[in-house]
Order: structure tokens, then C-alpha cells, then sequence
């Protein structure tokens, strides 16, 4: 019989005192093991299999999908992200699984044609990225950012960046590290590795330069790149730089394969943002919908609400859910969350367990301007009278905690029946039995 944490911390007496983590460690360390081991032995029956593998506090999906549709051009890939998208079609990105027992079930999968495998690898816990590095022993690792996105368990930007560093101190002499050269705890990572590295971004000195950059809902987001004295630029629909460090990924691991520029431009041309990370729909109503739900840590609410200011639109609407990895003093942060998004937004809904602490501001905002309720229905039935024909909406929200993206299925036409608060499901509403009655 599996023993959970949750029994392990009630055997505490019995365990001793302080010892209830470390046990649950020890047997997260164990299931772990046990879904890399098989995958490392089929590793070793495939010399010819490139391994790849994404890291980084943000963007670490999006890189995995806009990498593994790069370098599908240059031969058969298995990927973490779905669905997948083969080379010539959009590349309709979508949340991947992360950690090691769907990693190691996905490495069983590689057959003797198979040139690439391609995974977003995550921490999960202390031992993650660790297992990763010895057990699947990547060939080309990138790295995008270092964030403090999860600070129960790293506490500090040196803690993460000495975590995600592991995937760059295991690469082979002959492999590849991809950096981000405007970050400073992972543009030090070079010194992790003999490698050969490619360095990305504005820096003095990237390898892959970053010339210009700008973002737009109407025009998406538009790059212009520099490698080896060519310029390559890319018109891209993404709509937030937010993204360029993980199309920077993919461009530098194509052209390190040998993938043409051509080709890499069409296929990143092609590619659509993943679902709930600044995706923009364009509802029959005439409203238009910015799902960045995934997750909320506050840099990257001030990233969305940058991007909703740079918007132009008849209205703009900011509806708030569960913010992420706050620490201390949370009240005092969402009220700061609230006066960000009311200089650029019309009005401002928050949703959830939170949204009672930026109440004390709505005098101060000014009549019917921010607004709260408890449920995705309660903010459903807010949004009616503020929305009509070119209103932008912007749902920045924690997926597990809050799925906004019901609000979006129900301004789209679809019935939603579910109402749960923090029901701690991971997948998107769309793919789950609970969403219609």
C-alpha cells in the first residue's frame, strides 16, 4: 500500500520529530526514481536519441512546444507539450506535464528513428531536477529565467538558480547550453559547463542578439534577431514579450541543428501561444479575451497588465484571481495589484478567497470601478453590464486555484455548471467532466 504524505504526517509521533519531511522527500525521491530508471535504460538503447530538456522559473512550456516544432524539421521528435503539431501545421501549443513519472513514461515511447526528445523538466521538489540531469542526461538544456515563482521551496533567487543549473553542470563537453544572457543568475550558469553555449538576448556579447522587439495585439509580437552577422526576424502571434525568450530557445536550437532559417521562421510564424498564457480570443460578441490563467506570480501579473495598457480598446477590463508565491504581508500586495491595475484598466473585478482584502479601495477608485466576488459565477454575473462590443478583457489568474478560464468558455456561448472554489484540478476546464451539467 502507497503511503501518502498525508499519512506520514499523521504517523509523525511515530516518525519523530522534524523527520515527517524528510520522509515525504525521501519517498517523492523514491517514485521518482522508479519512473526514471526504466526511462534511463531505454535511453541507453537509443545512442542516436538527442535529449533536450527545458528548465527555467517561466516560459519552460511554451519553449518545450516552439522547440520541439523547430526541430521536427530536422527529424521525428517526441515532445511533453500537446497536442502536437506535425512540421507545415500551426503549432497549437497546450500545458505539459512536468515531472518525472509522465517524463519517464514519455521517454519509453522513442523508437529507432526517434532523433529528438524533447521535455519541459521542473523542480517538483528538492530531487527533481537533480534526477533529471543523472538519469536522462540531456544533451542540450535550456534555461530561460530564474524567478522566484515557488518561494516555499527555494526562499531565494540563488536557490533557484543553483536548482535549475543542474541540467546545464550535466551536459556532455559536446553539448549544448541555451542562456539567457539578460538574466544574471542564468547567464552565469555558463560556468557550470564545458559545453559549447548559446547565449540569447539584448546583452553585449549574445550570441543570439536580440535587435529589436515589440508587441501589439493587432500586429502580435515581432522580432528581430542577429546570428553570425544574419539578421532573422520573425512576425510572430504572440502577443506579449513575455515570449521572447522561449522563441529565442527555439530559434538558437534550430539553427545549432541545422535547420534552416526559412524553415524555423515558418514554423515560429505558425505557432499559436499556449492556451492560458496571454492568449488572445476573439469572441462572435465582439469582446476579445487575454487568458493568461496558468499562474499568477506577481511579475507576471505586471507583465499582463503592461500589455493591457499597450492595448488599444473601446474598454478594458481586468479580472484578478488567486495571486501566487506572495510570502508576507498579502493584503498589503493585492491592494498594490489593485492600484497597477486600475491606472490601466476601466474597471477591475478580483475573484476568490482575496478579493475581500482590495475592498477598502473602491471608494478610492471611484463608483463601479473595482469590483469583487467569490465565484467564477459571481464574476460572471459582474462582467454582464461592464462588457459589450470591443471590450478587452484580461483574465489573469492561478489555473488550480481559480480556472478563470470558465469565464471565458461562458462568454464564448458555453454552458458552465461548475462553480468550485480552488478545486485543485491542474487540467484546463475544457478537457474536465465537471464543466457541463
Amino acid at each position: 500500500m502507497a503511503l501518502g504524505p498525508r499519512f506520514l504526517r499523521l504517523a509523525a509521533p511515530l516518525i519523530g520529530p522534524g523527520g515527517v519531511d524528510a520522509a515525504i522527500t525521501l519517498k517523492r525521491d523514491a517514485e521518482g526514481l522508479a519512473a526514471l530508471l526504466p526511462a534511463r535504460a531505454w535511453r541507453a538503447l537509443h545512442p542516436r536519441l538527442r535529449v533536450v530538456g527545458i528548465t527555467g522559473s517561466c516560459g519552460k512550456t511554451t519553449a518545450t512546444g516552439l522547440i520541439g516544432a523547430v526541430l521536427a524539421e530536422a527529424g521525428p521528435v517526441i515532445c511533453s507539450t500537446r497536442p502536437w503539431a506535425a512540421s507545415g501545421a500551426a503549432a497549437r501549443l497546450s500545458q505539459g506535464a512536468n515531472a518525472r513519472r509522465p517524463i519517464g513514461r514519455l521517454m519509453l515511447r522513442a523508437r529507432g528513428d526517434t532523433r529528438f526528445f524533447v521535455a519541459e523538466m521542473g523542480g517538483g521538489d528538492a530531487g527533481g531536477l537533480r534526477q533529471f540531469a543523472r538519469h536522462l542526461r540531456p544533451d542540450i538544456a535550456v534555461v530561460t529565467h530564474v524567478r522566484l515563482d515557488h518561494r516555499s521551496r527555494y526562499r531565494n533567487h540563488e536557490a533557484v538558480a543553483a536548482d535549475k543549473g543542474r541540467l546545464i553542470a550535466a551536459l556532455p563537453p559536446e553539448g549544448l547550453a541555451i542562456l539567457n544572457a539578460d538574466d544574471p543568475h542564468v547567464a552565469a550558469m555558463r560556468r557550470l559547463t564545458r559545453a559549447r553555449v548559446i547565449a540569447c538576448g539584448r546583452a553585449e556579447g549574445a550570441d543570439l542578439r536580440l535587435l529589436d522587439a515589440s508587441a501589439s495585439l493587432t500586429e502580435g509580437l515581432r522580432l528581430a534577431l542577429s546570428h553570425d552577422s544574419r539578421r532573422i526576424t520573425l512576425a510572430t502571434r504572440f502577443t506579449s514579450e513575455i515570449a521572447v525568450m522561449p522563441l529565442m530557445a527555439a530559434v538558437a536550437a534550430g539553427l545549432a541543428v541545422g535547420v534552416a532559417p526559412a524553415r524555423i521562421r515558418a514554423v515560429l510564424e505558425a505557432a499559436e501561444p499556449p492556451p492560458g498564457r496571454m492568449r488572445l480570443h476573439r469572441l462572435d460578441s465582439g469582446i476579445a479575451v487575454i487568458d493568461d490563467s496558468v499562474k499568477a506570480p506577481l511579475y507576471s501579473v505586471e507583465q499582463a497588465l503592461d500589455a493591457l495598457a499597450a492595448a488599444e480598446a473601446a474598454r478594458k477590463v481586468a479580472v484578478i484571481g488567486t495571486l501566487s508565491d506572495l510570502g508576507s504581508a498579502t493584503s498589503t500586495k493585492y491592494r498594490r495589484v489593485a492600484r497597477q491595475a486600475l491606472a490601466v484598466a476601466d474597471t477591475v473585478l478580483f475573484v476568490g478567497p482575496w478579493a475581500g482584502s482590495v475592498a477598502r479601495l473602491k471608494a478610492e477608485a471611484g463608483a463601479g470601478r473595482l469590483l469583487t466576488a467569490e465565484t467564477a459565477a459571481e464574476a460572471l454575473a459582474q462582467l454582464g453590464p461592464v462588457l459589450g462590443p470591443g471590450a478587452l478583457v484580461l483574465l489573469k489568474g492561478s489555473n488550480n486555484a481559480d480556472h478563470l478560464e470558465r469565464l471565458l468558455l461562458a462568454l464564448s456561448g458555453q454552458e458552465v455548471a461548475c462553480d468550485r472554489i480552488g478545486c485543485g484540478r491542474h487540467h484546463r476546464c475544457e478537457d474536465c467532466a465537471l464543466l457541463a451539467p
